[in-house]
């Protein structure tokens, strides 16, 4: 069970922890990506969707400390602690992302085919 230290630790770091704490946080979603990998290739797919989403849920941590280590206010979003504790917070932030996606996805293909 998550408890209120991960909340200050994230929060309680400042502007230069961030940006060097946030590469160390993509180093580690790169690791569970990496196993992902290698448990697909043994056929192992269910464990290895398991490490695609640790390694998505990592990615966005490391996004915010990212964001936060170059000056943008990100601990101002609501729920902003909620990142890096909950996994429910960070799917419902990957479906966001994914709309998004798919929708500039879809704007650069047609103006590719053009």
């Amino acid at each position: 069970m998550a408890s209120n230290t991960n909340k200050s630790i994230f929060r309680s770091l400042n502007q230069q922890q961030c940006k060097d704490t946030f590469e160390l946080i993509r180093q580690n979603a790169r690791r569970h990506f990496s196993a992902a990998q290698s448990l697909s290739s043994q056929s192992d797919f269910s464990n290895g969707v398991a490490h695609l989403i640790l390694g998505t849920e990592e990615l966005i941590k490391s996004a915010m400390l990212m964001l936060q280590g170059f000056g943008f206010p990100v601990r101002n979003i609501r729920n902003y602690d909620k990142l890096f504790y909950n996994h429910n917070a960070r799917h419902k932030l990957l479906k966001e992302y994914y709309s998004v996606y798919l929708f500039v996805f879809n704007i650069v293909e047609k103006s590719r085919r053009k």
